[in-house]
């Protein structure tokens, strides 16, 4: 049996959700993936830091500086796109173990 339909087979009293799977009433609940979520923050915190920075060298004149713009754009998009998409930030498992 593949495991596509082992999963399939597993599956089968699960509710089927369409759409935008989102509940009003779980805004700050806990979660067991604290340390990732902490991790995520500290990255924006240090990311927004360093830009601030590198606006502020631009703006006071440093002397052969330009503002790295591709590679803050890198890494924003790395920090929110990649590692904080909601499935990984959540991290939803639907089935045990897949």
């Amino acid at each position: 049996m593949s495991s596509s339909t082992a999963w399939k087979k597993n599956c089968t009293d699960r509710v089927r959700l369409i759409g935008e799977i989102y509940f009003e009433y779980h805004r700050g609940t806990y979660t067991s993936q604290a340390a990732a979520k902490r991790g995520n923050r500290r990255s924006e915190e240090l990311l927004h830091d360093v830009e601030f920075l590198a606006a502020a060298a631009v703006r006071l004149g440093a002397a052969n500086y330009t503002f790295p713009t591709p590679e803050l754009d890198r890494l924003w998009k790395l920090v929110l796109l990649l590692n904080q998409f909601h499935d990984i930030s959540a991290r939803i498992i639907h089935c045990a173990g897949l």
